[in-house]
């Protein structure tokens, strides 16, 4: 991997992963409310990835260090402040 995400730690990659998966998933369910197998795939990312990388992501956001705040930002690919 190269680019500004290259050198994330790994909470932050997860963060940054989860973040990816849940758009897709999110589109997916939009366009196919009944699908078991989408549901499933639902369920198994929310337990395996998006809970992991909300807990990261509450670690992250309650640090109080500056530059740990812009790297979230920057994993969550909005502008910092």
């Amino acid at each position: 991997m190269t680019g500004p995400r290259a050198d994330l730690a790994p909470g932050e990659l997860l963060i940054a992963h989860a973040r990816v998966r849940a758009r897709d998933l999110g589109r997916r369910l939009e366009s196919t409310m009944v699908d078991r197998q989408l549901y499933e795939e639902l369920r198994r990312f929310l337990d395996e990835v998006g809970f992991p990388a909300c807990d990261a992501f509450e670690a992250l956001a309650g640090s109080g260090d500056r530059e740990l705040r812009k790297r979230l930002h920057q994993v969550l690919g909005i502008e910092a402040w």
